[in-house]
């Protein structure tokens, strides 16, 4: 039996956890996370005028970074990230044995 893949959203201040949410892979993309997870640093900690500032061109003077997913992977698992403090993650599981690849999740 196949194993239901879900995305583990998590919010974090410091060490301590704000919120957290399971969503199943299907039921979302992974353009949708990530937005998700913009959404939720920028309610947490930047004020209007940060979150209007990571919206402008890269070469800007005024241009943030506070909202930047970064991606990793490995054989087991897919982890998006935004933010520094407060910062949000989201993680996909794959729980396959090691050297098992991973594959084409979640599906771009």
């Amino acid at each position: 039996m196949k194993k239901k893949l879900k995305w583990e959203i998590t919010l974090y201040s410091s060490d301590k956890e704000l919120f957290s949410t399971e969503i199943p892979v299907g039921c979302t993309s992974e353009r949708k996370v990530k937005e998700l997870l913009r959404s939720l640093v920028a309610k947490e900690g930047l004020t209007y005028e940060e979150i209007a500032d990571c919206y402008t061109n890269c070469n800007a003077k005024r241009h943030a970074h506070h909202l930047e997913i970064t991606e990793e992977g490995t054989k087991t698992r897919y982890i998006l990230s935004c933010g520094q403090n407060p910062y949000a993650t989201a993680v996909v599981n794959h729980g396959g044995k090691s050297g098992e690849r991973m594959g084409d999740y979640p599906a771009k």
